[in-house]
């Protein structure tokens, strides 16, 4: 009785000390996964060095912008951009980076930039249409503009936040945050614009190690 007694207490706790061990090892191999992933990615980011593309305006047409009711527009702009990516190494865009339009302080429009994978040493072209509704400028704004329009010297600034991602086969080199701020003067603000002058610089870069 006394054996039988002892046997049948022992059986659940050696089932339970074997479920532990199990689970810790799985636990301990998928740490030493992540750890190793983690230090070939790092490893991968000092080979190849991933730099932020750079952008380009190339053109820019506009709607919705009538002289005679600028205390309220909804403008549609339309934009061309090139984005150079000088790595050797793909670049995936993420969803939702966001694209504003700005006369002075105030957004005109705004817009998504396309979901997108783009290879190495590639330069691509794509466009945006931003787009503002009921958008109010103040007095002093709309002065400005109606003179700028006269003078045929429209300066528009053009940002967007982006956040892109690096990887190498199955390994993920993590991601990068930036911010493209881009002045372009246009000579009108109509579907026939030419862009007379432009630039753009990027800000705040961010690097996130080993984030999906």
């Amino acid at each position: 009785m006394d054996d039988q007694f002892y046997t049948s207490n022992t059986q659940p706790k050696s089932r339970w000390i074997r479920y532990c061990c199990g689970l810790c090892g799985i636990i301990g191999l998928i740490l030493s996964l992540i750890v190793l992933l983690l230090l070939i990615g790092g490893t991968l980011y000092l080979i190849y060095r991933p730099e932020a593309p750079k952008f380009a305006i190339d053109n820019v047409s506009v709607k919705g912008m009538s002289l005679t009711s600028l205390s309220s527009i909804s403008p549609e702009v339309d934009v061309s951009i090139k984005a150079d990516n000088v790595n050797k190494i793909g670049i995936y865009y993420e969803k939702n980076n966001t694209v504003e339009m700005f006369y002075k302080d105030d957004q005109i429009g705004n817009g998504l930039l396309p979901t997108f994978y783009q290879p190495k040493n590639n330069v691509t072209a794509f466009n945006m249409v931003l787009n503002g509704n009921n958008v109010v400028l103040p007095d002093a704004d709309q002065k400005a503009l109606v003179n700028d329009i006269a003078v045929r010297n429209v300066t528009l600034t053009l940002k967007l936040k982006t956040r892109l991602r690096f990887k190498v086969g199955f390994i993920n080199m993590g991601k990068v945050e930036f911010m493209i701020e881009c002045n372009m003067t246009v000579d009108e603000l109509t579907e026939q614009a030419k862009i007379v002058d432009k630039n753009c610089w990027k800000k705040n870069y961010n690097y996130l190690f080993g984030r999906y």
